[in-house]
């Protein structure tokens, strides 16, 4: 490989110590890769918590700290008398989401938590792992259920995590100016009255769907797709109107991880 440097001039005998060097850094290099010992490239940015919420305490009814300490305080979206009610679930606490409610003219209870959609919470073209404990009943599948989200078809693209109304779990990406939408999902049900862990990992080329840490499915996606929006993000539904999206499950230990 030829190097190129600006602003220096060399002379015919630098210029010949330059080649005699080169010449052995080249063989130094071919007899490293024959043992299988290459130089290393250049250093990736490592993963990084950017927020993890355990709902072990309330600062305050339905508010909850990052215990980060990077300051995405979760706090309350409720419509109709909703609430996301503390339950216990060792070593300490969980969430508990409204009842499933449908019909028309019905007033259903509508609850979320909500943080502002700072920068830190935007992955653009990074990896991004987010990931929460779910345990669903089975009497409370029937309908679309968000577990996360930050942007909503929003300019600048949005990540979801989210059950079908089989719950299933699926993970989403949102390309845009598109309008293209990948997707991870593969059952079985996770609405089977047990805790699960649920994870949404987005790579360079792929987003994959973890359950209780078993690969699910494996999708591919463009490198170039960023997520990178000014919207909250929400937990426990898309936001308080009538097509929510309501999750009706218990929730607990919601985590993201980008780099």
């Amino acid at each position: 490989m030829r190097t190129f440097q600006t602003g220096k001039v060399l002379t015919p005998g630098a210029a010949s110590s330059r080649r005699g060097r080169g010449a052995a850094a080249a063989l130094l290099a071919s007899a490293l890769a024959a043992v299988g010992v290459l130089p290393a490239g250049p250093a990736q940015a490592a993963p990084r918590q950017v927020a993890r919420w355990s709902f072990d305490s309330a600062a305050a009814p339905m508010t909850y700290r990052d215990s980060t300490g990077n300051g995405h305080t979760l706090r309350p979206l409720t419509r109709h008398g909703g609430r996301a009610v503390p339950v216990l679930h060792a070593p300490g606490r969980a969430l508990l989401f409204p009842w499933p409610c449908a019909g028309a003219g019905v007033e259903c209870p509508k609850a979320a938590l909500t943080t502002a959609g700072t920068a830190d919470l935007n992955p653009g073209t990074a990896a991004i792992r987010y990931s929460a404990l779910v345990k669903l009943p089975l009497y409370r599948r029937g309908t679309p259920q968000v577990v996360l989200t930050k942007g909503y078809g929003n300019a600048g693209g949005s990540y979801k995590m989210q059950l079908d109304p089989r719950g299933i779990p699926g993970c989403i990406l949102f390309r845009t100016g598109t309008g293209e939408v990948y997707g991870a999902g593969a059952g079985p049900t996770v609405a089977d009255s047990v805790w699960h862990r649920i994870e949404c990992l987005r790579d360079r080329t792929a987003l994959v769907l973890l359950v209780d840490g078993v690969q699910r499915q494996r999708s591919p996606i463009p490198r170039a797709l960023s997520v990178a929006n000014a919207a909250p993000l929400v937990v426990g539904a898309r936001n308080t109107h009538d097509r929510n999206d309501q999750f009706n499950g218990y929730l607990d230990d919601v985590r993201i991880t980008i780099g």
